[in-house]
């Protein structure tokens, strides 16, 4: 798996939650999990980046939702593959929604692609 970090949508003196873009232009996201030292990532569709990013769902559910067959993991040097069905976990901010992330921990630009446009007719 070879990915570009594109964006740090959560930082608090490192990544917590990462948006990076492969080699074939697809969108996956990496998070810091509650219960271990993994990383994991996991491939995105633009719809769900920019429901999460607008406060209407959870990073958790952003992740359950999410149309994987294989999730990675990495810890330092070594990266597992496991089948998405069968991998459970607790993603670091999980449980909140990304309007409710503090403001110091999200960058500065980057983000006003993700915005969902309205027609003020």
């Amino acid at each position: 798996m070879n990915l570009k970090k594109q964006l740090d949508l959560i930082n608090s003196e490192g990544t917590i939650l990462g948006l990076y873009h492969s080699t074939d232009n697809e969108i996956f996201m990496s998070s810091i999990m509650n219960d271990s030292d993994e990383t994991i990532y996991f491939k995105v569709d633009d719809h769900e980046i920019r429901m999460y990013v607008n406060g209407y769902i959870t990073l958790q559910e952003l992740y359950n939702f999410s149309n994987n067959f294989f999730i990675v993991t990495k810890s330092g040097k070594v990266k597992k593959t496991y089948l998405f069905e069968q991998y459970k976990c607790s993603l670091k901010f999980g449980n909140l929604c990304y309007d409710e992330i503090s403001r110091e921990m999200k960058p500065s630009n980057g983000l006003d692609k993700f915005n969902f446009e309205v027609d003020d007719e």
